[in-house]
């Protein structure tokens, strides 16, 4: 299967060139409404799923019950909340789409059918996740849900909140102590919003989009999270990050080389409704870059500005 990436005609320039393409920070772009599907609606939905009696009683700051939840539930979101306005929560992203002629992808990504569609051998980028670090990298196709059924996911992921406390208390014969309770609730709500970045509204299902991601490397212990947010990805996130100015802002990305994704990783380029780039001068361009055996050929679209 091919995964098309739509991008403006100077971006695309520069990543054919350089043999370079860039994991954004998804915590600088709008896409980053999209890791809240699940927070902070999460807090909510572990009251309700206390009350519901199906785990072992709450217990932090002397206190218990829900009113001990509530206040564990607080703290640790006034921690995830400083995180996130510092920075520190990274969640780098790479966006493809299975459609390979749309004109919301033009109209949105392309530079308004201005740019091309690059397009990506998928199972290519599929071992290109295992040749990295353990866990770090994914692939995944966007999965669009209704209002009821993101409620739903949330419900679960409260379940499966407490039930991990559970399992604490029940290893140990007692509770955990508070700092290990707000450690526990912090880092799971961070990695169900780590989970919901290949969630999106039922709404934006004609985008047919896929993700390439690297998972966030928000602050953590050793305790609760050493596979998912462990020093090695720590280490290679900042040793491969970069920055360039965008808007306006400083922001951070991830080059992530070509030749790393294969030796012919780019099967085709498809030039936008509106590119006035000949088919002749792509290709040559291709070749003069050392891109071999790429279909060149332009949309299908009638569209006007």
């Amino acid at each position: 299967m091919i995964l098309y990436h739509y991008t403006s005609m100077d971006t695309a320039v520069k990543i054919l060139e350089n043999h370079s393409i860039w994991a954004s920070d998804i915590t600088r772009s709008n896409d980053y409404l999209e890791m809240n599907m699940v927070y902070p609606d999460i807090c909510d939905a572990v009251y309700e799923e206390h009350e519901k009696g199906r785990t072992v009683e709450f217990q932090y700051a002397g206190e218990k019950g829900l009113r001990s939840l509530q206040k564990a539930v607080m703290k640790a979101k006034e921690q995830i909340d400083d995180v996130i306005s510092y920075g520190d929560l990274l969640t780098y992203v790479l966006c493809f789409s299975e459609g390979e002629d749309l004109l919301s992808q033009w109209r949105s990504y392309a530079d308004d059918g201005r740019g091309v569609a690059i397009g990506f051998d998928s199972e290519e980028l599929k071992t290109f996740t295992k040749t990295k670090i353990k866990d770090a990298f994914a692939l995944q196709k966007v999965e669009y849900k209704t209002e009821e059924e993101r409620k739903q996911f949330v419900e679960l992921k409260a379940y499966n909140l407490l039930h991990v406390y559970k399992e604490m208390y029940d290893s140990t014969n007692r509770f955990p102590g508070d700092h290990q309770s707000i450690e526990l609730i912090k880092h799971m709500i961070t990695w169900f919003m780590q989970e919901a970045i290949a969630i999106k509204p039922e709404g934006f299902s004609e985008e047919q989009e896929w993700r390439l991601f690297i998972r966030n490397v928000a602050p953590s212990n050793d305790y609760f999270a050493p596979d998912y947010m462990g020093s090695e990805l720590k280490q290679f996130v900042h040793e491969n990050m970069d920055c360039c100015v965008r808007n306006g802002i400083i922001t951070t990305f991830i080059p992530i080389n070509l030749n790393e994704l294969g030796d012919f990783p780019i099967k085709s380029i498809m030039l936008g409704p509106t590119n006035s780039t000949t088919e002749r001068d792509m290709k040559f361009f291709l070749e003069k870059n050392g891109y071999q055996n790429v279909n060149v050929e332009r949309s299908k679209i009638s569209y006007r500005r």
